[in-house]
């Protein structure tokens, strides 16, 4: 994916590299980093349906990848889907610091997604009606898949993050060929693995 990133705003990006949750399958050899950056565009054309700001997150997965299943696209076009967690998942989690309401999303290899906003902790999951597709690539290489994703933040949480920072954590869901499932984030600071801590949005980014 090319893009190119318009004048204003914060910039830099922030690198980061996820870790497994312990003792949820025997993992092969993998490495699950990326990184991140959040800028704040000078202005855009129509009425005010989503926030001006564009946060840009790339996964980057390398190792042994024929020990998971990653699904390729159909040829189909991409659709809206739920449950996307259920299998190999790509996922990011958005919050003003502070604020409540939180937003999820899942990007899968064969190009489904979906885009969430949850009232609070695991309640009200609803999708985001304000787009009706997501941006995003899954470029497959030798030994590594990078997923890219352009997202402009939902209307609500870019006013809330004029006030706070943009808090954020990245995750993944990695489906075995073997079976089982192993779940990958930044932080796991719980008994079990649980992406909706809100302690694990660890990133912090200005909106500027």
């Amino acid at each position: 994916m090319s893009a190119a990133w318009p004048a204003g705003g914060t910039g830099g990006e922030q690198p980061f590299v996820l870790q497994p949750f312990g003792g949820t399958v025997a993992l092969p050899d993998l490495c699950l980093e990326g990184h991140l950056g959040l800028e704040g565009l000078t202005h855009l054309e129509g009425p005010p349906r989503r926030g001006s700001e564009r946060l840009r997150v790339t996964w980057r997965l390398s190792g042994d990848l024929a020990s998971l299943v990653l699904p390729v696209p159909s040829g189909a076009a991409p659709v809206r889907a739920d449950g996307l967690w259920r299998h190999t998942c790509f996922e990011l989690f958005l919050a003003a610091e502070g604020a409540i309401p939180y937003w999820e999303v899942n990007l899968a290899p064969n190009g489904d997604w979906n885009l969430y906003r949850l009232a609070a902790y695991r309640q009200g999951l609803t999708p985001v009606p304000d787009r009706e597709v997501l941006p995003f690539t899954v470029t497959r290489l030798a030994g590594r898949l990078e997923v890219t994703l352009d997202l402009f933040l939902p209307l609500e949480l870019s006013q809330a993050c004029r006030q706070n920072p943009l808090r954020v954590g990245v995750s993944a869901v990695m489906e075995q060929q073997s079976g089982g499932l192993s779940y990958w984030a930044l932080a796991h600071g719980g008994a079990e693995a649980d992406f909706h801590r809100r302690e694990d949005f660890v990133l912090r980014l200005e909106t500027g």
